[in-house]
């Protein structure tokens, strides 16, 4: 890592929101620094709550969000917030940026929000995502709070990033998403019904109820909460439920953290792998290896066996 890049997360790691920042920019364009500081944060990881807010567009995330931030302030001294947005085709840039939207608490220093693009992820999660947790982790952000795009498929990425999941639904959801029951119902820890005031509400609760309770090997049926994020109602009571789902789940954070901590390592061993694959399909060597095996798919196959054995070779003794 360079002089640069160590300067600025010393910086970061002493509350220094510009360095913060310009790290958080750093590892969203530069997918090779990003690999390096985050094996440098690794030892420093563990102490965060990461909360995920995920459902289907125009369910109320955002809005959500912004009304939880000064009850949860109440809480945690420090909260950053993680928002996925679309991403500009030439910039490449968040293109809706949830700083606008968060814009009340936006100058507060015991905040911090950070809109990134998804740049054609379908996960739900900028690629940089979790990039970005780790860093905030490391900064001894007490509270993060992730918001995945709303793409409207099944956003499963997000329970493997946060402790929680919150689910965001609106009334009708059981008719607009019929195809995403399962994978929907699978993936929360809470589930809230915003818009709460629409036509429906009854029915939609029920059909919730219904498909939360056909799925099995769950040690607890989720919760259900009906909210109006613009006028706050339920707001309060949607904090409690999140509060006491991460006091219910302390007994196995130590274990969520360390297996978040093993899927980051994993992650960057993965990347590695593939940077090196990259460098050395590029050379004349790999052309003529693969120009002499792949007319000969027992040949081609030997080759790519051989290549596996090598790596799990070095694996084992390590």
């Amino acid at each position: 890592m360079n002089q640069d890049i160590s300067d600025l997360l010393q910086r970061a790691l002493k509350d220094d929101r510009a360095a913060l920042a310009r790290l958080l920019s750093i590892m969203e364009n530069n997918s090779v620094l990003a690999a390096e500081i985050e094996l440098s944060l690794l030892p420093s990881m563990g102490k965060s709550f990461v909360v995920g807010i995920t459902g289907p567009p125009g369910a109320g995330k955002s809005s959500l969000i912004n009304a939880l931030i000064p009850i949860a302030a109440k809480d945690f001294d420090r909260t950053a917030v993680i928002a996925v947005d679309p991403s500009s085709t030439f910039s490449q840039g968040a293109l809706l940026g949830d700083r606008v939207r968060m814009n009340s608490y936006n100058h507060s220093e015991k905040l911090f929000v950070r809109s990134m693009g998804s740049r054609g992820n379908l996960g739900g999660l900028a690629r940089s995502t979790v990039s970005a947790v780790s860093l905030f982790d490391s900064c001894n952000w007490p509270l993060i709070i992730i918001e995945t795009l709303g793409i409207g498929q099944i956003e499963l990425e997000i329970a493997e990033v946060a402790d929680i999941t919150v689910v965001v639904l609106n009334p009708g959801w059981g008719d607009t998403f019929q195809a995403n029951k399962a994978g929907i119902t699978e993936s929360g820890d809470i589930y809230v019904i915003n818009k709460s005031d629409r036509p429906g509400v009854h029915k939609t609760r029920i059909e919730l109820e219904e498909s939360l309770a056909l799925i099995p090997h769950r040690s607890r049926v989720p919760q259900i909460v009906e909210t109006i994020a613009n006028t706050d109602t339920g707001i309060v009571g949607l904090w409690h439920t999140i509060a006491e789902s991460l006091d219910s789940k302390n007994t196995d954070l130590k274990q969520i953290r360390e297996l978040r901590q093993q899927q980051l390592f994993h992650r960057l061993v993965s990347f590695k792998i593939e940077q090196a694959l990259g460098v050395a399909t590029k050379s004349s060597l790999w052309k003529n290896i693969v120009s002499q095996n792949i007319e000969n798919p027992e040949d081609a196959r030997d080759l790519l066996d051989n290549l596996l054995l090598d790596i799990s070779t070095r694996l084992r003794n390590y």
